[in-house]
């Protein structure tokens, strides 16, 4: 089987050929290194790839690490999921399955660096000494003060309103990219891209651009590109938000992977960490009181949250999107991500469960708290025997796709395409 050790222009590419290396260009990321398929360029990836990229030339390359290079790489890679893994029982199948799984998967990426210049909230510095005593957090606390972020964007309610109804909603979200410069932008953009316009003319009518395209990629795009938005303007941290759009990603694969619908596993995703948002905001002078607790070295932080505030940012998060008049899935995903119940388990709450473990053990973006300790038997049960099947490709395609749209993100880069956008094949 051939290998590619030059640049290539897209017309020289042959089926069966192996790319050497992930391929990351404009329009899009195509992984080969990594997947259990072989590597191989199919007939159905060099269609996509020539229809949305007919004047991309592709560097492929042969991996310039040395023997000796992979193997401290590996033992880097090793040493540092034993970390993550510190406090889990690998003797828990489903665990292990994870574990497993993350130290099989090759790492071609580099982890997103731990911005150095805006600590979160996690990794701020605070005064040692005594834990202080903290007023618990209460609902009704929580209600009040969201007004103390920034509106929370109504067009994510819009787009998820089409999810049950298409027809109806269709006009209402045309109406809301036409009062929105940015996302009507993006649309037509999307609308006018090769791969998506055969016509000779462009689109510029916005509900011909939604018809197009199709609503279910206009839900994600829209509804990414918002809260990402919402997150940044609420003064968060760079870690943040990475970290929030990475589990986005990885819940939508898994969305896809399990017949479960994009959209909200991708909002799911997005707002899984909001609670903590809310306490950064609402209550920062009570944060040091989590750094100085003396269960804070050893417990899961969730943990440390609910002795300090009488509730973890998780259920602070619940409140906050039933507050938004959110779709119960998607509150109960936000409220269960850490610890989901049995008695109140939905393929939505295990997917987002997945999600953030599956980020975590990727180092997504890097940080020092990072760990896993159990995988809830849930997804097991919600998912099916062969979740675990799913593990090699999607470690591949989430890190390659999360390192695609931080890029983009940090460039600048006002005409890139969204995470939705990125094709994989």
């Amino acid at each position: 089987m051939p290998r590619l050790d030059r640049h290539l222009p897209l017309t020289a590419l042959r089926a069966g050929m192996v790319l050497a290396k992930p391929l990351v260009t404009r329009h899009g990321v195509y992984l080969e290194e990594g997947l259990p398929s072989g590597h191989v360029l199919t007939a159905a990836c060099l269609d996509k790839l020539r229809r949305g990229h007919t004047e991309t030339a592709c560097v492929l390359e042969h991996d310039p690490r040395t023997a000796s290079q992979r193997e401290q790489e590996q033992q880097a890679h090793a040493a540092r999921l034993a970390q993550i893994f510190r406090h889990a029982d690998l003797g828990h199948r489903p665990t292990r399955m994870l574990h497993d799984a993350l130290l099989a998967h090759r790492t071609d990426f580099s982890p997103l660096p731990a911005p150095g210049t805006t600590p979160d909230a996690r990794q701020a510095d605070h005064p040692s000494g005594p834990p202080r005593a903290v007023r618990a957090v209460r609902a009704e606390e929580i209600a009040d003060r969201l007004q103390d972020l920034p509106a929370f964007p109504t067009v994510v309610r819009d787009v998820l309103a089409t999810i049950d109804d298409e027809d109806s909603h269709l006009r209402t979200l045309t109406d809301h990219l036409e009062h929105d410069p940015v996302l009507g932008a993006r649309v037509l953009s999307m609308a006018n891209q090769p791969h998506g316009h055969m016509g000779a003319q462009p689109v510029a009518d916005l509900y011909a651009a939604v018809t197009l395209v199709g609503m279910r990629r206009i839900r994600e795009v829209v509804a990414s590109v918002a809260l990402v938005d919402f997150a940044r303007r609420s003064g968060c941290s760079p870690s943040f938000w990475q970290h929030s759009l990475a589990v986005a990603i990885a819940a939508e694969e898994l969305a896809t992977r399990f017949d479960r619908d994009r959209g909200r596993a991708l909002v799911a995703g997005l707002l899984h960490d909001v609670g903590a948002l809310w306490l950064s905001t609402c209550r920062p002078d009570d944060l040091d009181a989590l750094i100085t607790h003396p269960a804070s070295d050893g417990a899961p932080r969730e943990e440390v949250e609910r002795t300090v505030f009488g509730m973890d940012h998780a259920a602070i998060g619940r409140s906050m999107a039933l507050a938004w008049k959110l779709p119960a899935d998607i509150a109960n995903a936000v409220g269960d991500h850490h610890a989901p119940r049995s008695d109140a388990a939905t393929p939505m709450v295990a997917i987002t469960h997945l999600a953030e473990l599956v980020c975590l053990g990727l180092d997504l973006p890097a940080r020092a708290h990072h760990e896993i300790a159990r995988v809830s038997d849930i997804v097991h049960g919600q998912l099916g025997a062969a979740w675990s099947d799913a593990l090699p490709e999607l470690l591949a395609i989430v890190q390659a796709r999360v390192a695609f749209e931080v890029a983009a993100l940090d460039n600048g880069q006002d005409d890139r395409p969204t995470l939705t956008d990125i094709p994989v094949c």
